[in-house]
């Protein structure tokens, strides 16, 4: 169908059936998302979001500090330039919250410093993106979370006024794999908000060099 109308976006909506949401794996949905060459739309059932009168304000990338994930940037870039919204840069950080006694019965003190020590380095990694992406001329901000990636990133999407998801469907250079059935797949059943998820083989729109550096 795409060589046919040479389409540039796919737009589909998750299912309902018999009155309750099926933002399911295994539906058409997901397997045209494992399947489609070019970037897709998902966007909640109708009864939940109202697509026809929703306005974009806001943009969440989700980034995990691989390039492959960088390149959604470009797709936000473009969504910025057309609607003068913010984006919104997302990386989470795992944190211990529970930490086994050392060989005196005490706690490790070396758990929360490490935990201290990546939030800052995570903090330095998409400020350097935001400030290359500011001298572009776009509106950036930031976001650390020390929580779930998926959790993390549905609770800046429901923190934020209309917003939209732009992020790639793998990510960690190859090892972790941001597909349906993990983070993708979580963010797009749990979110409520429209999701443009980039295949990692579409390269026709990628961030400028100094982006990627």
């Amino acid at each position: 169908m795409r060589a046919t109308i040479k389409a540039q976006l796919i737009v589909m909506a998750t299912r309902e059936r018999s009155g309750l949401v099926r933002r399911v794996v295994g539906s058409v949905t997901d397997r045209v998302i494992h399947s489609s060459p070019i970037p897709m739309m998902v966007v909640p059932p109708d009864n939940e979001y109202d697509i026809g009168q929703w306005v974009p304000r806001s943009i969440i990338v989700p980034l995990d500090g691989s390039e492959l994930a960088k390149t959604a940037l470009a797709h936000a870039e473009a969504v910025e330039r057309a609607a003068m919204i913010p984006i919104t840069l997302v990386r989470s950080v795992s944190v211990p919250t529970t930490f086994g006694a050392d060989s005196y019965g005490g706690i490790p003190s070396e758990f929360p410093n490490c935990a201290e020590e990546d939030i800052k380095a995570v903090e330095l990694y998409l400020d350097e993106i935001a400030i290359r992406l500011r001298a572009r001329g776009h509106q950036i901000g930031i976001h650390v979370g020390t929580g779930h990636p998926p959790n993390e990133i549905c609770r800046v999407s429901w923190e934020t006024e209309n917003a939209m998801v732009v992020m790639t469907t793998r990510g960690a250079s190859g090892l972790t794999r941001w597909v349906v059935g993990n983070v993708a797949d979580s963010v797009i059943r749990l979110s409520g908000v429209p999701v443009l998820v980039i295949p990692p083989g579409h390269r026709s729109l990628t961030p400028a060099p100094e982006i990627l550096d």
